[in-house]
């Protein structure tokens, strides 16, 4: 069996392990120590015959593999045996001897220049065509490197973003407060549920479509705008991921809360209304021995007066031992491992501080209880014979979220106006049929994410009055967006949506979220806007609702019927849920409505 061989030293794990679940998910099989050596394999024996066996070897270059012998062996080994050498840089430093010649290489990734992940794709794409000219006998000194634009990538939630393995969790229960799990918003289909995101097999081509007219009079594509103003940190990914780890340790460590808020905690008037928040986290974590991080990353920033916010997304194990008391008010005694997923906001000030702002948590068992919750509820809709837009409304809203008595009319209101401009997409691919959600930007136009359409070979979509229009072709698609938009082959003489833009996303308030999740079509659920994050230039909005398979490509309306965002899959496990702004919409819908529909092109899916 072919296969990549990854190397890297252990203290790159993390890194490691994004690039063996991303290449594994896109077909690519891997091999690194960790995942392929069986406890009866001599260790060294199965290293030397996975390089001799590989097609190529991926190694992770740092400070920390200039330091690794067992790194150093590796990649010589496989320079020994003529095999593609693919340094993935993610630190600028000067090379040693030892390590230089290795760094030559004309498929090395500079992952310092780029984010780690769109550093990844880029590695991905560049896989396939050393794989492919190989399969072909191309000698790979002269195979060109993929020719694919990056320009638009980004670290959001796409079919080509890295995805971290889903570790394997302990069957602990670990006493976390009511109030914090409060504070948690019910997160399900997170990155381990994201079963629409098609692994790309060679017949798929779609990477990004720009659709030009015949005579060249109209060019339709996504654009994407970056904001100089937070891109001026003083640091790097990778310093605010060792900060972040060095708060969590220390607030693993004291047992004073003021003595860490004091140190590390960010004291600015902005969020003194945080002191619960944080009595809540450190009551989570008392008596919790945090034992390793097994996936950090920065998710995005926020520009803030005080300076920026960063979101992080972090998975940790931890070791717990204590007593505790059950309802029926018996002690009981809890002992083991299990993991927390947890999102964590760092701040990094205008005095150029990194300092801890929040962390919210959630456990394996909370999780997987939520999960069940709203998997029955959508078994029971899908038994009843006439199913009402109000029976589906589900609430996904803090206890103490400021949303006003007349909400729920609000929905009802915003259901009645644009429940029939809401589509279920089904898409023909290689591996069969999948479905995700749309919406109308204009008669016999819709837009969905492009992971849901990613791979297929033919589409259609289901109206409300249960008729079912073919897709005629691709309008524009970017996987970086996770958009993509759709023509109909006619038109219905539906009204589009009213689109808004980021200016029109409020911090908690209400969304209302209209999708076919799991299949049950055109289901409503309500809960709040938790924030907005910019990353590269596109702008997300984190919301509590969660997104869940088939929901994919839906409208998330703002209190006033807006459209404000594309929900997509959510990703990780405590209450990142997002949506892509429709701010990224509004000028090719412009454009669209200028053409008209009888003169817009599109590209087939084959």
């Amino acid at each position: 069996m072919s296969f990549i061989f990854i190397s890297s030293s252990s203290n790159d794990k993390a890194i490691a392990d994004a690039i063996y679940e991303n290449l594994e998910k896109k077909g690519i099989k891997c091999w690194n120590s960790d995942k392929n050596i069986h406890a009866n394999q001599n260790y060294n024996a199965a290293i030397l015959q996975a390089i001799h066996n590989c097609r190529a070897m991926v190694f992770i270059y740092s400070s920390n593999a200039e330091s690794s012998q067992d790194v150093l062996r590796e990649v010589k080994e496989a320079s020994e045996n003529n095999k593609i050498i693919i340094p993935f840089i993610i630190e600028n430093k000067i090379p040693s001897q030892n390590m230089e010649a290795y760094l030559q290489s004309n498929y090395k990734i500079d992952a310092t220049v780029t984010s780690i992940y769109e550093s990844i794709y880029k590695l991905e794409n560049l896989l396939k065509n050393l794989l492919a000219a190989q399969r072909n006998n191309v000698p790979h000194a002269v195979i060109p490197q993929a020719p694919v634009d990056y320009s638009n990538n980004f670290n959001s939630p796409n079919p080509n973003r890295p995805v971290p393995a889903k570790k394997s969790k302990a069957p602990l229960i670990i006493g976390i407060s009511a109030a914090a799990v409060v504070c948690l918003i019910l997160l399900a289909g997170g990155i381990f549920g994201m079963s629409l995101l098609l692994a790309p097999t060679d017949e798929s081509y779609i990477e990004e479509i720009t659709t030009t007219s015949s005579n060249g009079a109209y060019d339709i594509g996504f654009k994407v705008e970056q904001d100089d103003d937070l891109y001026g940190s003083r640091f790097t990914e990778e310093e605010i991921i060792e900060f972040a780890k060095e708060a969590i340790r220390e607030l693993d460590r004291t047992n004073s809360g003021s003595e860490f808020y004091q140190n590390y905690g960010y004291q600015g008037p902005e969020y003194k209304d945080l002191y619960n928040v944080q009595e809540d986290v450190l009551f989570a974590m008392m008596g919790l021995e945090v034992v390793r991080f097994d996936d950090v990353k920065v998710m995005g920033k926020n520009k803030k007066d005080f300076g920026i916010e960063y979101l992080l997304s972090m998975d940790f194990t931890v070791y717990a031992n204590y007593d505790r008391e059950t309802e029926t008010g018996e002690t009981e005694h809890i002992e083991g491992e299990a993991s927390l997923y947890n999102n964590v906001v760092i701040i990094e000030t205008n005095d150029g501080e990194l300092k801890y702002l929040y962390m919210e948590s959630i456990k394996q068992e909370e999780l997987e209880n939520r999960y069940e919750k709203i998997n029955s509820f959508y078994e029971e809709m899908k038994e009843k014979e006439v199913i009402e837009a109000e029976d589906t409304v589900q609430a996904y809203v803090p206890s103490d979220a400021n949303i006003n008595n007349n909400s729920l009319k609000s929905v009802k209101e915003i259901v009645e106006e644009n429940d029939h401009k809401v589509v279920a997409v089904f898409v023909d691919t290689p591996e069969g049929e999948v479905q995700g959600s749309g919406f109308f930007i204009e008669d016999g136009i819709i837009v969905t994410n492009f992971h849901v359409i990613e791979g297929g070979r033919s589409a259609y979509v289901r109206l409300t009055d249960e008729r079912f229009i073919e897709v005629e072709g691709i309008v524009c698609a970017n996987p970086a967006l996770d958009l993509a938009i759709l023509k109909l082959t006619e038109q219905i003489g539906v009204e589009p949506v009213r689109l808004g833009g980021i200016s029109d996303v409020q911090k908690g308030e209400m969304a209302v979220a209209i999708g076919s999740p799991l299949g049950l079509f055109n289901t409503v659920s309500t809960g709040i806007i938790s924030n907005t994050w910019n990353q590269d230039g596109v702008h997300l909005i984190q919301i509590s609702i969660p997104i869940t398979h088939g929901n994919s490509g839906g409208a998330l309306f703002d209190d006033s019927g807006k459209v404000i965002g594309v929900t997509t899959s959510g990703i990780g496990e405590a209450n990142l849920n997002f949506a892509v702004s429709t701010e990224h919409l509004l000028e090719v819908c412009e454009l669209i409505k200028e053409i008209g529909y009888d003169n817009i092109e599109v590209v087939p899916f084959k």
